[in-house]
């Protein structure tokens, strides 16, 4: 709840700094550019809601709906979501009145902003599916556990925070990385007299920290590229805040390693 309210108050900081002096944002010259690609036209405005308009709102707000009841019901995911918002795309197209060539054009079009962040995705995956294949991951977990064992509690709890930081680079996904080290690391905790929850807590703190400036977190980097915002633009902006969530990490791994079991 710390750790939210925390990045809530820094965006909402930083938010209000750029509104102030939009010129201390640094996408400002790029944001210029995209409010000629993105202006609206007047004659946009002007046009009618029609009852076709009305149509493709409620496909929308069925497809959402319908996304929500696999998700809590059916246990969907990454193979079904897409399928419904292919399903959506395309009756949307028809209940707005559009050709097959439009429709394929537009999707070319909305493809382009995911391309880039799919490719990446893509080649992160492969570089896990190596790491897992090759039983890289598990060398390096053998070696880091024996080299910490009899550690100082608050040396434990903090190299525990920097390897699962590491790893997070090579695994982004939260369940993943639980998968592969929970099991070591939870009765390493144990062994070196600590509460094991602090492996638990140094997991989430360090993979979520992490998440958010790796090239290979899969939710980062799309929301980066359909922004249209480079990494070295964010770096930039979140560095700060990146410092306070490694220290404020740090010290709560530290804490919960030393609450009694």
């Amino acid at each position: 709840m710390i750790f939210t309210a925390a990045g809530i108050f820094w965006a909402m900081r930083y938010a209000r700094r750029v509104k102030l002096n939009p010129k201390s944002s640094v996408t400002y010259e790029d944001d210029k550019q995209k409010r000629i690609e993105f202006a609206v036209k007047d004659s946009s405005i002007e046009e009618e809601f029609t009852f076709r308009h009305k149509l493709v709102l409620i496909d929308f707000a069925i497809g959402m709906g319908v996304i929500v009841w696999g998700l809590v019901t059916q246990g969907w995911y990454m193979n079904e979501i897409p399928m419904v918002f292919l399903a959506m795309g395309l009756l949307a197209g028809i209940l707005g009145g559009l050709d097959e060539k439009t429709i394929a054009e537009e999707f070319v079009r909305g493809l382009a902003d995911f391309a880039y962040a799919a490719c990446i995705i893509g080649i992160a995956r492969g570089i896990l599916v190596v790491a897992e294949g090759g039983m890289i991951i598990d060398s390096i977990l053998n070696w880091l556990a024996t080299m910490l064992a009899g550690a100082p509690s608050f040396i434990y709890t903090t190299f525990m925070c920097i390897v699962l930081g590491i790893l997070s680079f090579l695994v982004p996904s939260s369940s993943g990385l639980a998968a592969l080290t929970m099991p070591v690391m939870g009765p390493l905790t144990e062994l070196m007299g600590l509460n094991p929850e602090a492996a638990v807590t140094a997991l989430q703190f360090a993979n979520q920290t992490i998440n958010t400036i790796s090239p290979v977190a899969g939710m980062t980097v799309a929301g980066l590229a359909v922004a249209k915002i480079s990494f070295g633009q964010w770096w930039k902006t979140i560095w700060k805040f990146f410092i306070f969530m490694v220290i404020f990490g740090l010290v709560a791994t530290m804490i919960s390693g030393m609450l009694p079991v």
